[in-house]
């Protein structure tokens, strides 16, 4: 290759550029598989098992995350909402059971009074009556200790037998009210009419005159002994428990049981 030189204006002969060593090629594998393949498979397989480890983490942590709450309607839509509920048909709830019944109370007849003892004073009286009429109830009013005993009668619903609230206190008063349901004696002049048989004829005693309302008294003894039948109830009451002939609480109970009441 020759060249001029810019300062004597000589040629000037340039070596030739040496021709490049030609490269020796690859031997491929004997299997005929590039050498780099199990490299590239083994760098796929970590990513793959990479990528489902993330996978799996980002779905933990989204199931685990708290819930927010729902953003609240808009008026229109909540309108919307109650309309279709007032639209549906109400469930009418199902009814409640009904409650058991309460067995029946248990009713005397006016002549089991008979076996009452009137020796029998307050301490001894609840074993006495619990005896002669089993599980009836008993309470305090005022100075007295009082038992109900449940009747089956046409004139009266129960007997009430109270005992002075006292040391050997006794029987004292017995007292007779109208059938359940009333709340007065609806048979008063025929229990009274009754009661004169055995009581003696009463003293009849004008308590209201306008409404026409009378008591039938046994009083000839009174205060020790005496008796009364006022509009709304029998009464009995004696200062000693054996009582004074004619009035005692035996004889009341025999004459009304001797009686046949009539229907109301």
């Amino acid at each position: 290759m020759l060249t001029r030189c810019g300062y004597c204006g000589h040629q000037i002969k340039l070596a030739e550029p040496s021709a490049a060593a030609p490269l020796a090629p690859r031997a491929p594998p004997a299997n005929g598989t590039p050498a780099r393949a199990p490299l590239l498979g083994a760098l796929a397989l970590v990513i793959v098992v990479a990528l489902g480890g993330l996978a799996a983490a980002s779905f933990f942590h989204v199931a685990r995350r708290p819930r927010t709450a729902e953003p609240a309607k808009s008026p229109i839509l909540q309108t919307a909402s109650a309309s279709r509920e007032l639209a549906a048909p109400a469930v009418a709830p199902a009814p409640p059971a009904a409650p058991l019944g309460k067995p029946s109370q248990v009713r005397y007849p006016l002549r089991s009074l008979l076996g009452v003892s009137t020796v029998v004073d307050i301490d001894g009286s609840q074993g006495h009556m619990l005896g002669l009429f089993p599980a009836i109830e008993s309470s305090r009013v005022a100075d007295q200790l009082r038992y109900v005993v449940p009747l089956a009668h046409p004139w009266f619903s129960e007997a009430q037998l109270s005992w002075k609230n006292e040391k050997a206190g006794k029987l004292v008063s017995v007292g007779f009210r109208p059938p359940v349901g009333d709340d007065k004696l609806e048979n008063q002049k025929e229990i009274a009419d009754c009661l004169g048989r055995g009581l003696g004829k009463p003293e009849v005693r004008e308590l209201d005159h306008l409404s026409g309302e009378l008591s039938y008294f046994w009083g000839r003894h009174f205060p020790r002994a005496w008796a009364d039948v006022y509009p709304g109830y029998l009464w009995l009451a004696f200062e000693d428990p054996k009582g004074i002939a004619p009035i005692t609480f035996a004889q009341l109970v025999r004459t009304l049981d001797g009686c046949a009441p009539q229907a109301r």
